[in-house]
Order: structure tokens, then sequence, then C-alpha cells
């Protein structure tokens, strides 16, 4: 009973079994070792294990292990052998034999496990643990070395780590930030909204964000804007969050001034492209009396008008020539003894047609004498003529407009005075930002 129990075990496993001799005979084999090594009955009974099929079983391990099984009389167990087999293709076998006792000969059960598939399993699993220390050690290697400072946060933001970078830019150690919750880091100098407001939807979505800025003051180490990128580190045990950290206070102070330089020149231009109309229209008055055939004296009060208003357009082209200038949106000043007697005699000279086509009445109150003053010539007449004109577009027709120049505790002081709408004192505290 024990016998054909034993031999239904035999036929029915799945798992190869050989029964051999003391000579290492094959005595029989189970269906399972026909199957799996494509071989009958007829061409495996009674062989020599090492002559069966093309010796392929001619193993050099398999002889060692079993050598040992016939010397010491005892069994191996979970020997692992791997082989190529002409027929079924590179096999990884773990061999398990015993002596059997109580027969009339000898025999030995060998039994033998294909682990093939195991062995390619645990040899990939091994190639992926070996890949995944190597792309750990890489990514160290990396944040050590990197010059941006970065944080490893968990998911309640706790900083399980940071970069050498970081200690350096931020002025900190590990000491005193692995382990913190963020915001807590110094003395809560990272509580910043705006950074809440990013880490939170980062939490919250499971996503990433990219080059966020924000601009806030470190009390140990100034001023900083920062460009942050942060994502989800996917894969370990538990939530995790890569935050790099870009210093960006010099690139954005650089574009900064940039815009800043841009601004001042536009308005340099646009300041000079208005000034430019000014001297346009005395010299269109004095042409017009010269083409009428005045009288020598007249003409030769326009030749001097259009020589001072060319004298001028010729300087605010010097100054739109001048790069250097309108970058930094500098209007330079060129003092000269300069007589403002003379200067508002021929500013009013030049507006005078303007004056005549309102029917204004100018009066100009000067003193008798030449009264000097060291300034720049034409900035000076640009500042009476832009008086003169606003008083004689924003007075009603008609009007009266009166200009005094007098000396007062060693000043010269200029005054227009019109009857015209007036500026209201809401706009007062404006009236010299540029075209207020």
């Amino acid at each position: 009973l024990a016998l054909s129990y034993a031999e239904a075990v035999l036929d029915t496993a799945h798992q190869p079994f050989l029964v051999l001799d003391g000579k290492l005979n094959i005595l029989r084999a189970n269906p399972a070792f026909y199957k799996a090594f494509k071989t009958t009955p007829e061409t495996t009974e009674g062989r020599l294990l090492y002559d069966l099929g093309d010796r392929q079983w001619d193993i050099p391990e398999l002889r060692q292990f079993l050598q040992a099984l016939l010397l010491q009389d005892t069994s191996f167990k979970d020997c692992e052998i791997t082989h190529v087999f002409p027929d079924v293709g590179k096999k990884t076998m773990r061999l398990n034999g015993t002596n059997l006792v109580g027969g009339e000969q000898y025999q030995i059960l060998l039994a033998i496990e294909d682990v093939s598939d195991y062995r390619t399993a645990l040899n990939d699993l091994k190639e992926l643990n070996d890949k995944s220390k190597l792309a750990l050690n890489y990514a160290e290697a990396v944040l050590n070395t990197a010059h941006q400072p970065f944080l490893v946060l968990d998911g309640k933001l706790n900083i399980l780590r940071a970069n050498p970078a970081f200690y350096k830019a931020f002025k900190t150690t590990p000491e005193t930030t692995e382990g913190r919750l963020l915001y807590d880091l110094g003395d809560r100098q990272w509580d910043i909204p705006e950074l809440r407001q990013f880490l939170q939807a980062l939490l919250l979505q499971d996503t990433s964000f990219k080059d966020c800025e924000i601009t806030h003051a470190f009390p140990d180490v100034g001023k900083k804007t920062m460009r942050l990128n942060g994502t989800n580190l996917v894969g370990g045990e538990q939530s995790q969050i890569l935050l790099a950290i870009e210093d960006v206070s010099d690139y954005r102070t650089a574009l900064n001034a940039l815009k800043d330089n841009d601004r001042r020149k536009d308005e340099f231009l646009a300041m000079l492209a208005h000034e430019l109309r000014n001297p346009l229209a005395p010299i269109r008055n004095a042409l017009e009396i010269w083409k009428r055939g005045a009288e020598e004296k007249v003409e030769k009060e326009s030749q001097a008008i259009m020589g001072r208003q060319l004298q001028k357009v010729t300087r605010l082209v010097d100054d739109l020539l001048d790069v250097a200038r309108i970058t930094r949106g500098v209007v330079t000043l060129k003092k000269e003894p300069t007589d403002l007697v003379q200067l508002i005699n021929q500013t009013a000279e030049g507006a005078r047609d303007q004056f005549l086509a309102r029917r204004h009445e100018l009066s100009l109150s000067l003193p008798q004498e030449k009264l000097f003053i060291d300034g720049d010539t034409v900035r000076l007449e640009q500042i009476v003529s832009n008086l003169l004109i606003n008083a004689c577009k924003y007075t009603e027709t008609g009007g009266r407009i009166a200009v005094t120049l007098e000396c007062e505790k060693g000043n010269a002081v200029i005054r227009v005075v019109d009857k015209g709408v007036g500026i209201s004192p809401e706009l007062l505290p404006y009236i010299f930002d540029l075209f207020v």
C-alpha cells in the first residue's frame, strides 16, 4: 500500500523526479520529467544519467553533487544548477537528492524543481535594486553638489533634509533645520503667505508648481527674490516634496533696472518730442512775415526769431542723439550768463501771433536794465514759452495775460498771471509729473 501511494504521488506530481541506482542509471522517471525535458520512458529508463539525450545531463556541478551523495550516504538540498539544454533551452534547476533506504538495491531519489522564472525575477529584482541604489546615490550626489538650495519635506511640511547650498545661502545648520516644520525655521522667517499658498496647492492637488516668485526679507540674509519649483516625490514609503529654491534677486534687480531705463527713455523722448513743437510756431510766424515782404527792420527781427528758434531745435536734436542721457533719462544743463529781460521779450515776440489770434492782451512788466542769471538759456526759454502758450490756450478769447520779472532777495522771480480756468487743488501736487 505504501509503495502504491508513493508511486501515485510520483506520477501525479508537477515536479520532475528521477530514481537512480547506485551507478546513477535511471530506474524510472515521472511524467512531469518527461514533459519538462521532452523525453520518453523508452529513451530514458535504463540509461546512465549523464548519457541521457546527447549527454545534455553531463553537467560538472551535477556530477559533484551526486558523487557527494554516493560517498557520504546523505542527502543534499536546494543545490542550484543553471544549464542550457539543447531541446528545452536554458534552465535553472533546484536539486534535492536523498538515498532511499530499505529496498533490495541502493537507490537515489532526485527531485528537480524548475526555478528559472523565480531566478530571473530575482535577478531582475537585484538589478532593479542595484539601479535604484545607483539612482539614489546619483540623486544624493547631485543634491549635495548643486549650487541651488534644495529642501526635502514630508507630507506635514517638516524638513527631512536640506543640501549644503541651502545651509550656506540661508545661514543655518542641519541641527537647527532637519525635523522642524518649514514655517518654524529660524524665527519663523519662512512663514510666508505666498509660500503657504503654493505648498498647500501642492499637497491638495498632488501636482507640481513651477517658477513661483516670492520676494521676502530674511533677518539674517536680507531681501531675497526666490523662484520656487516644487514637486511630489513618488515611490517612497511616505509622501515627500522636493522644493528647489533659486535666488533670482540679482536677475530681478537687473530686470527692474532695465524696465526703469526703458521707462525713462520713453519719458525722455516723449518730453523732447513735446518740446520740439514749441519752436515751430515762432519759426512759422516769422517765415510768414518774411514772405509778406515787410520792411527791412521787421524782416531782420523775423530772421533773428528764426535763428534763435533754430538754435533751440538744434539743441533739442543734440539731446535726442545723446544716447547715454536718453538711457538715464537725464537732461543736462548748459549754464551761461543769461539776460532774463531779453529772454522774456524774445519769447513773447515768438508767441505774438498766437496771442493775436485769440485777441489776448499781453502786458510785460520788466526791469529797465538787464537782469543776468547763471542759467541754461534754451531751457529757461522753454519754461517761459510753455507758461505763455498755456496761459494763451486756457484763457477765454479776449483775455488779459500779464508777465512780470522782479528781483527778490537775490532771486529772479517770473510771474505769469491770466484769467484762465486755472488748476484744480487736487491736481496741484502732480503738476510737475510728465505731461500732467
